[in-house]
């Protein structure tokens, strides 16, 4: 057995920045692509996105920028 931890950070009891979101954030600046960082990880698009957005509505910044595909 190994001890292990976790932190996050609530706003009005809702987690606004967790360890999964910083490293989904971590991968989708290392691939350049939300949909890559996702895959990447197993997690469906839909569900990597939301969490990323829940983040930056609680946080109230963006923590990524949109672009289009080339």
């Amino acid at each position: 057995m190994r001890p292990r931890s976790n932190c996050w950070r609530d706003k009005d009891e809702k987690v606004v920045v967790s360890a999964w979101c910083v490293v989904r954030l971590e991968a989708v600046k290392q691939t350049g692509s939300m949909h890559a960082a996702a895959a990447q990880h197993g997690v469906p698009l839909r569900v990597a996105w939301r969490k990323i957005q829940d983040m930056a509505d609680g946080l109230g910044v963006f923590v990524t920028q949109r672009s289009t595909g080339l």
